[in-house]
């Protein structure tokens, strides 16, 4: 028989076993419960952030697929709606986004080609042309694939390649006209006359096609006026004008056509138009844009007083309506207009033409006041950055331009492009410091770029900072390409600094002597030659030099040489 003990025992085993039992159930049935609910979540999300979407609230469909990543990390279907939301409202960073959806969805077909479309309805070719390399093989043997590269050519002006990868996609899918559509409009702008006689034939041709006529008629309206042949015009604009589906486009083709025609009619269809507009914010804006392209900006300002206030500030209608006050030089009209109300997604705008008409008013506080609100309400967008720095240089604010420009290169998508455009503008103005202070940050965006590590090796030694690791920079590129005779003539400098002249001649000995007088390789080699006595040729050289578009501290190098010559 079992002792007490032992009984006791087994009972407190059972009882053990028994609740790890139950735990272990419980924990099972939380986890699956857990995860089963975080799935509904998921797919209760999607599903109303699609339906969101397809209303057009892009906004609140964006926020449902930012819950579904936080859910989520790694799902296609979120990504792929907050990728459309930005492409909808004119975001470029949708480019990104659609990229992070092809790694999630890997690769599908469907999500290359939006990458590919929206890349190129952005103008960024080389984004286009790496989703449209990572196509599965069946995909591009299709029409859309060769538009899709001929529309890249066209990015890059490449006008031949446009033309081939139309002619491909027509090839393939003969029945959609809009490639034939696309190629009469290509060969209807040429400067060649048979080639401009021959898109004309291919649009009167298209025109008989009732879905392509008023495409056609506005294309070849639009190309005689641009030609000044203002008969022809006016006959295909009355042509497009009698169109069962013409637009407001079609109608302002033809009010610019009767003016340009002197024409009795212009007046009164201008009349009618901004009647037709009166009611209609994208119509309003369309006519004051054209009013102020005809220098009547003077009578869009007075019409504007007649219109409801509230259609005033709707989509592009306040940045054309501000363009005609700045037209006519009316500030305290401007400043009035961008007071006490809001302009939608152009808020950001709105102070910056305050701050542009307080400026001009003399106020200068409080101008400095509304730019700061605009800079801030930019925040990191990279479109509205871009925008608000153009408008800066527009006004010769250089200044305000150049600040928004290094706050748009924080934005890794963007940083490459807008800090060469710093370099751009600091080459221009003979900056070296500033020079420096862009190539610093572009080396960590593209460390293995040789130009890029080779030029600030180069501002480096002028600036006589960090000068070992601008040594061993100019070495590295130097041995990696020594034929590039700009790379050469750095590794030169380099080697002259450190007191080795001779190794530093031996590095440009093998080019040419056209390659020589290059005048931004002849400065350094005129230098060089200087420094060894060979007074002849240094003159030579440093006079070509001085053709180059040299820095202060390039130029005083030269300057010391020639010194030193004429000292001989």
């Amino acid at each position: 028989m079992l002792g007490l003990n032992e009984k006791i025992e087994r009972s407190l085993l059972k009882i053990f076993l028994s609740v790890l039992g139950l735990i272990l159930l419980l924990g099972a049935v939380g986890y699956f419960g857990s995860s089963a609910f975080r799935a509904w979540q998921v797919r209760r999300l999607l599903a109303e952030a699609n339906t969101l979407i397809n209303e057009g609230d892009y906004k609140h469909a964006s926020l449902d697929a930012q819950h579904v990543l936080e859910l989520s990390p790694e799902n296609a279907d979120a990504m792929r709606v907050i990728a459309r939301s930005a492409e909808s409202v004119g975001l470029r960073r949708a480019i990104e986004f659609w990229r992070r959806v092809t790694e999630l969805s890997k690769n599908a077909e469907g999500d290359l080609s939006a990458w590919a479309h929206c890349a190129v309805r952005f103008g960024d070719a080389d984004s286009a042309s790496k989703a449209l390399d990572a196509m599965p093989a069946p995909a591009k043997e299709t029409a859309d694939y060769h538009a899709l590269r001929g529309d890249v050519a066209l990015i890059r002006h490449d006008l031949v390649g446009y033309e081939k990868e139309l002619l491909e996609a027509k090839r393939r899918d003969p029945q959609d006209k809009k490639y034939n559509l696309a190629l009469a409009t290509l060969h209807v702008a040429a400067n060649d006359f048979g080639t401009h006689e021959v898109g004309v034939r291919e649009l009167l041709d298209l025109s008989d096609d009732r879905s392509l006529r008023r495409d056609a008629m506005h294309r070849l309206a639009d190309d005689a006026l641009r030609r000044n042949q203002i008969t022809r015009a006016l006959e295909y604009a009355r042509d497009l004008d009698s169109l069962f589906n013409r637009d407001f486009s079609d109608r302002l083709l033809l009010l610019s056509i009767l003016k340009a025609a002197n024409d009795a009619e212009t007046q009164s269809l201008l009349e009618q138009l901004k009647k037709d507009a009166s009611d209609d914010a994208v119509k309003i804006g369309a006519l004051i844009g054209w009013m102020n392209s005809q220098k009547m900006s003077a009578a869009a300002v007075v019409w504007m007083k007649t219109l409801p206030p509230t259609l005033l500030v709707k989509r592009t209608t306040p940045l054309n309506l501000a363009e005609a006050f700045m037209a006519t030089s009316d500030w305290e009209g401007l400043r009035k207009f961008c007071v006490g109300t809001k302009w939608d997604a152009f808020e950001y705008m709105r102070n910056a033409l305050a701050a542009r008409a307080l400026r001009e008013l003399g106020q200068l506080q409080e101008s400095g006041q509304q730019w700061k609100e605009a800079v801030a309400k930019v925040g990191t967008r990279p479109e509205q950055i871009f925008g608000l720095a153009d408008l800066a240089r527009k006004w010769g604010w250089q200044s305000e331009a150049v600040d928004l420009w290094w706050l748009a290169a924080k934005d890794p998508i963007n940083a490459e492009k807008t800090l060469r455009m710093l370099y751009d503008f600091y080459a221009s103005r003979r900056d070296t410091q500033e020079l420096y202070r862009v190539l610093v940050h572009l080396e960590k965006v593209r460390p293995t770029d040789r130009s890029v590590r080779n030029n600030l090796a180069q501002i480096s030694l002028l600036l006589n900072l960090n000068p070992d690791q601008a040594y061993r920079a100019a070495r590295e590129v130097y041995e990696q390409e020594p034929k590039n005779p700009d790379y050469a003539a750095t590794y030169a400098f380099s080697l002259y600094l450190q007191g080795d002249v001779k190794k530093a001649l031996q590095a440009l000995a093998g080019f040419s002597e056209a390659e020589l007088e290059r005048p931004q390789i002849a400065a350094y080699y005129g230098v060089l030659l200087a420094n060894i006595g060979d007074f002849s040729r240094a003159a030579k050289f440093l006079d070509l030099g001085e053709k180059a578009n040299l820095l202060p501290e390039e130029k005083k190098l030269v300057e010391k040489a020639q010194l030193t010559v004429a000292r001989r």
